[in-house]
């Protein structure tokens, strides 16, 4: 159980989550793609920089993470809580960014998933992951 829910109960509510965040997001970048919404001169920043990061790195290094690696702490819990967020992380970003290697979002992935071991906290990735966006937007 994780507070109270059944492993099932939350990650049936992850799912929703995780699908209507990204429905939207696809949605939003296929309608301004052909020109039917302008995008504020703000939007990378706020969304790519500031929100993307947040969401995502709360999706996969604390919900995602804590429903791997249960309260044992195991090191193979760990591990596989790494391996399975990074990768979840990686077919998360297919979408946005086809082009990308696959590999170099799983390996992203890695890193965040290794500074949330390390730390113990989400603030580590989530500013890592932030300034990363930044440098690949300033970059662009």
């Amino acid at each position: 159980q994780w507070r109270g829910l059944r492993l099932i109960d939350v990650s049936g509510i992850v799912t929703v989550v995780i699908v209507l965040y990204h429905n939207a997001l696809a949605a939003l970048a296929d309608r301004i793609q052909h020109g039917l919404v302008t995008m504020p001169a703000t939007f990378p920043l706020v969304g790519g920089v500031l929100l993307g990061p947040l969401v995502e790195e709360w999706i996969f290094r604390h919900v995602l993470w804590n429903m791997l690696d249960n309260s044992s702490s195991t090191a193979k819990a760990r591990w596989t809580a790494a391996l399975l967020t990074s990768a979840a992380f990686a077919a998360w970003h297919l979408p946005f960014n086809p082009q990308a290697p696959l590999m170099a979002h799983f390996c992203f992935g890695c890193a965040m998933a290794y500074a949330r071991a390390k730390t113990g906290s989400m603030a580590v990735p989530y500013v890592i992951h932030a300034l990363a966006n930044a440098v690949f937007l300033l970059s662009n």
